[in-house]
């Protein structure tokens, strides 16, 4: 039986997805003080705009929902399971932090070595949620963004690793240099 098999078509697993993620991050919010909920809803928003093809594709839909949810959330992996599949599982698990690694190794550093391991299904959750939070630079914190600008290079330095990257992950790729380049040229020019 395929991950889909058990639902009657596509759109349920993501609808699934999302009222997960709506009621195990509801009265979260981010830095700027908007609904957390609207984080996972750009990704999946941004994965339609540079994929069309993803609609075919819920599991990945899904995970871009509970990208962050066992990591930020009480979520267990079986309920995710349950939900969704064990592929969701799978992806959301892969793009989920390890708070040890992530201590001993420093954000860039780990953050490059598992854009490197991670399959193409994660790495493209990976960047839609890496382009969505760089396009915050601009009225972030000065200090933090050039650390996070910083860590983002890492991790587009470790992609150079994998060349033969799908055009949906290469058009995030350009984004998010994009992004990066006006905010480093903004502090060049300003000093803020």
């Amino acid at each position: 039986m395929s991950d889909v098999a058990a639902y009657e078509d596509f759109e349920e697993m993501v609808d699934r997805a999302e009222a997960l993620a709506r009621f195990y991050h509801a009265g979260q919010t981010r830095k700027d003080g908007t609904p957390y909920i609207e984080h996972p809803r750009a990704i999946v928003d941004l994965l339609k705009m540079v994929d069309p093809d993803i609609v075919y594709k819920p599991v990945i839909l899904a995970a871009a929902w509970l990208h962050d949810t066992l990591e930020d959330t009480g979520i267990t992996p079986q309920q995710i399971i349950d939900n969704t599949s064990p592929r969701t599982l799978a992806i959301v698990k892969q793009v989920t932090n390890d708070p040890v690694k992530l201590r001993a190794m420093g954000k860039g550093d780990y953050i490059a070595q598992k854009v490197r391991e991670i399959d193409d299904d994660a790495l493209l959750i990976k960047l839609g949620d890496r382009y969505h939070n760089v396009s915050d630079l601009q009225t972030a914190d000065v200090d933090w963004a050039l650390r996070y600008a910083g860590q983002t290079q890492l991790m587009l330095d470790a992609l150079d690793d994998r060349p033969a990257l799908p055009r949906p992950h290469r058009l995030l790729i350009e984004m998010i240099e994009e992004e990066v380049d006006e905010f480093l040229q903004r502090v060049e020019e300003t000093g803020t």
